[in-house]
C-alpha cells in the first residue's frame, strides 16, 4: 500500500465541547444561546432525560434570539443514535456555515445505557437454572463484563458521531460533589467534583466548560493551538458565550472548519471477535424464533435492518444495536398480537 500523507492545515477543528456544572447552573442556557451565533447555521437539539428547552427560545443574546430546532424521536437509544447520525450527515447550505449539534444530557444518556445493561443482567439472572422462583437481589444482578462492553459500545456510538461532525457539538453533563472512596470501596471523608457521565467523556471532548451561575465560568481543558489561558489548569472566562469561545479558537476567520477524525477503538482482540460472532448467532436465533412465533417472514427482519444500517443483518458487529433491534421487534409484534386478540374477543362478545 502506498503511504498517503498531507501537510497540516494550521487550523483547529470545530470542537466537541462538554459543558458541565451543578444542577440549574446555566448549562442549558449557554447551549441555547450558542444557537444564536452568526458563525453557525442550523442547530439540531436532542433532548434526552431533560425538559425540552422551549421556554429558552425567548432569551436574548448579543446576536439576537436563539435559533434551534428540537429533533423529534421516540426516546429510545436507537432512535437517538439514528437521529444524531442524520444530523451529522445533514449537508451544509449555500452559506457553507456549519450546523451545531446539542445533546442534553450526557448524564441521562449514560444512566439510560447503564439501566439497559442492568435490565439485561437481571433478565439473565432470572433465566439462570436454579433461580426459578427466587427474587432478584435488592441491588440487582451483577453486570458482567460483556454487558459493560456493550454499554461502552453504545456510549461510543453517540460520542464518535459527535467527534466526526464537521461543525461544533455540545454535550451537557451534571457536575456533582461526590465522596472519594478507597480501594476497598470505603468512604474517605474527602469530596471531589465529578462529571456524571461515562468516565471517558472528559478525555474524549475537545473542550471542557464548567459553569456555576452567571459570570462564573471556567475553561478547565481545551485542545487548541490558538486558545491561550493562564498557566493554571482553569482559565476564568467572564461573560462566557460559545460564540466568544469559538471566536477565540479562530472560527471567525475559519467558519468552514476542518475535521479529520478517524473513529477507532484500536485493534480488536480475537477473543472479542469470537464473542461478537457467538453473540450475533444467539440473537439471530432469537429473531428467527420471533418470526416463527408470530408468523412473520424471516426476510422481513433482514430488510428492516438493511434499510436502517445499510448492511446485512448477519454481517453486523454492532451487538448493542442488534439487541435493541430484537427487543424492539419483540415489543411491536407482541403489541400487535395483543391488539388482534382484543379485537377478536370484542367480536366474539358482540
Amino acid at each position: 500500500m502506498t503511504l498517503q500523507t498531507r501537510p497540516p492545515t494550521g487550523l483547529d477543528p470545530w470542537p466537541l465541547s462538554l459543558i458541565t456544572g451543578p444542577q440549574k447552573s446555566g448549562k442549558t442556557h449557554q447551549a441555547v444561546a450558542a444557537s444564536a451565533s452568526p458563525l453557525i447555521d442550523r442547530t439540531f437539539w436532542f433532548t434526552y432525560g431533560e425538559p425540552a428547552p422551549d421556554g429558552f427560545s425567548r432569551i436574548k443574546t448579543d446576536h439576537g434570539s436563539p435559533r434551534f430546532e428540537l429533533v423529534q424521536y421516540d426516546g429510545t437509544y436507537r432512535a437517538l443514535l439514528d437521529g444524531v447520525r442524520d444530523a451529522v450527515n445533514e449537508p451544509r447550505r449555500e452559506s457553507n456555515k456549519p450546523h451545531l449539534i446539542v445533546v442534553d444530557s450526557g448524564t441521562k444518556l449514560w444512566e439510560m445505557i447503564k439501566d439497559m445493561a442492568q435490565a439485561k443482567a437481571n433478565q439473565r439472572w432470572l433465566n439462570r437454572k436454579g433461580n426459578e422462583g427466587k427474587e432478584l437481589p435488592e441491588e440487582g444482578a451483577v453486570i458482567s463484563g460483556d454487558l459493560w462492553n456493550t454499554a461502552r459500545d453504545r456510549w461510543d456510538g453517540i460520542v464518535n458521531l459527535l467527534l466526526a461532525h464537521n461543525g461544533p457539538a455540545i454535550i451537557t453533563a451534571r457536575l456533582d460533589n461526590v465522596n472519594v472512596v478507597n480501594a476497598k470501596g470505603d468512604p474517605t471523608g474527602e469530596k471531589i467534583w465529578k462529571v456524571q457521565a461515562h468516565k471517558s467523556l472528559p478525555s474524549e471532548v475537545d473542550a471542557i466548560i464548567e459553569v456555576n451561575g452567571r459570570n462564573k465560568t471556567h475553561i478547565t481543558g481545551v485542545r487548541s493551538a490558538l486558545f491561550h489561558g493562564d498557566p493554571s489548569d482553569s482559565t476564568r472566562f467572564p461573560d462566557f458565550s460559545f460564540d466568544a469561545f469559538w471566536r477565540k479558537l479562530g472560527f471567525a476567520d475559519n467558519p468552514a472548519g476542518v475535521r479529520d477524525y478517524v473513529s477507532t477503538t484500536g485493534e480488536k482482540s480475537q477473543a472479542h471477535d469470537d464473542y461478537v460472532i457467538s453473540r450475533r448467532g444467539e440473537i439471530l436465533a432469537e429473531i428467527e424464533a420471533l418470526a416463527m412465533q408470530y408468523r412473520v417472514p424471516l426476510a422481513f427482519f433482514g430488510q428492516r435492518w438493511a434499510e436502517t444500517y445499510n448492511h446485512t443483518i448477519d454481517a453486523t458487529s454492532d451487538i448493542g444495536a442488534l439487541e435493541l433491534f430484537r427487543d424492539d421487534a419483540a415489543a411491536r409484534l407482541r403489541a400487535r398480537a395483543d391488539a388482534a386478540r382484543a379485537k377478536q374477543q370484542m367480536g366474539s362478545a358482540a
